[in-house]
């Protein structure tokens, strides 16, 4: 009755059955937690963000002005000078759209927004801006292919990476547009790199008017040289303040 079982349960000294923990879904939660991927550690600080997104850049950037000399198209072919311009222009648009809005702008890729937008307007607005500007400064009306495709490139190197991360914020285009005003990190690699490549290309356009006979004064070839090489130095600038820790501040007037 019930003394026997009370009297079994007091002598049995043996302890009662636990379920053993799963050490193996336990050892695989630690490990996942304790080591994050390498590209979350990047994205936890701003600073590794903008150097990543600026090395990522300059690669890109290089390498589609390398690759189509390999294949025989060479800027100083006049003949080929368009569909040199045509390879760059479309190679580095979805290069630097893909960085930047990957690596400087995460949050803003997994928000489901229409990403691909800004970009697109602001290229078509910014390519049509500088090709006024360019008839405007001496270029001849006649030659729309060459000037319209040197303005498409000013677009992509200077807006399509900036639209990427400023998107819709208007008051970030006025710092942008307005005055020499960034308040981050991100915000100094599209200043420095814009401002790189239009004061670039305008110094390019010097040696136009020159009587030197060579190849790379026909428009734009010249242009497009400076342009490339002001990207690469404001690139390089604008890693150089990052990695050395430079903070850019702005002061706002009320």
């Amino acid at each position: 009755g019930w003394v026997g079982d009370h009297q079994l349960h007091l002598f049995n000294t043996n302890p009662p059955l636990r379920r053993r923990p799963n050490t193996a879904s336990g050892v695989r939660s630690t490990f996942s937690s304790a080591m994050p991927t390498i590209l979350d550690q990047i994205f936890v600080m701003e600073r590794g963000r903008v150097l990543t997104a600026i090395s990522l850049s300059l690669v890109g950037v290089l390498t589609l002005f390398i690759v189509p000399r390999m294949v025989g198209i060479s800027l100083e072919n006049v003949d080929r000078t368009l569909d040199y311009l045509q390879i760059f222009i479309i190679g580095s648009a979805i290069c630097l759209f893909i960085i930047h809005s990957l690596i400087t702008a995460p949050s803003l890729v997994k928000s489901k927004s229409n990403g691909f937008v800004y970009p697109i307007m602001a290229f078509g607005i910014g390519s049509f801006a500088y090709y006024f500007i360019a008839v405007v400064f001496g270029a001849a009306l006649g030659d729309f292919a060459r000037t319209a495709a040197w303005a498409c490139m000013m677009a992509t190197l200077t807006l399509i990476p900036a639209s990427a991360y400023l998107r819709n914020h208007p008051e970030k285009w006025q710092r942008f547009f307005g005055a020499y005003m960034p308040t981050t990190n991100i915000e100094s690699i599209y200043t420095f790199s814009s401002y790189g490549t239009v004061i670039g290309a305008w110094l390019g356009a010097f040696p136009i008017p020159l009587d030197w006979d060579r190849p790379w004064q026909v428009w734009p070839i010249s242009c497009v040289y400076g342009a490339l090489a002001g990207y690469i130095l404001g690139s390089i600038v604008a890693l150089a303040f990052v990695f050395l820790g430079w903070e850019i501040k702005s002061k706002r007037s009320s």
